[in-house]
C-alpha cells in the first residue's frame, strides 16, 4: 500500500486538529500564537500526524511550536514537515539574497527532540531563561 505525505499551510479549521495533536503531547488547551504566525500541517493519508508554528522574524524564521502524534506515522510527519521548514527558510534566503538563521526553542528534557535537530545540523546557539508569571 502506497501512502501519501504532503504538508500544506495551516487552515484557521485546522485548530480542533491542532489541539488534539498538542493535548497528546501534554499541551492541553493550545492555542495558535499570537501576533502573526504562520503554520504548517504534516497529512499522511488524509490525516494530520504533525504541526508546527512560527514566525518570521527579524534575522530569518523562529519555530515556536511543532509537535506529532505519539506514533510512526507523527515522526514521519515531524520528517516532513522539517523538510517543509528548511526549504522554506531556504526561499527566503534566495529572496532576501543572504543567509538566514532558523531556530527554535526545545525544551531541555526533550533530549529526543534535541538529538533530531543536532542530526539534521542544527547546534546550541543560545540559552532562554523563562519565568511562569501568575496573574
Amino acid at each position: 500500500m502506497t501512502r501519501t505525505m504532503r504538508v500544506r499551510d495551516a487552515r484557521p479549521e485546522d485548530l480542533e486538529t491542532v489541539q488534539a495533536i498538542a493535548a497528546e503531547n501534554g499541551r492541553p488547551g493550545y492555542q495558535w500564537p499570537w501576533g502573526g504566525a504562520w503554520g504548517a500541517i504534516a497529512i499522511l493519508d488524509e490525516q494530520a500526524v504533525a504541526f508546527c508554528a512560527g514566525r518570521d522574524v527579524v534575522q530569518g524564521i523562529l519555530i515556536e511550536d511543532l509537535w506529532c502524534t505519539q506514533n510512526q506515522d507523527g515522526v514521519r510527519g515531524l520528517a516532513a514537515i522539517s523538510d517543509w521548514i528548511e526549504e522554506t527558510a531556504k526561499s527566503l534566503a534566495r529572496q532576501m539574497g543572504h543567509p538566514v538563521n532558523l531556530g527554535g526553542i526545545v525544551f531541555p528534557l526533550n533530549v529526543t527532540h534535541q538529538r533530531a535537530l543536532e542530526h539534521r545540523g542544527y547546534r546550541h546557539y543560545a540559552n532562554v531563561l523563562a519565568k511562569v508569571v501568575n496573574p
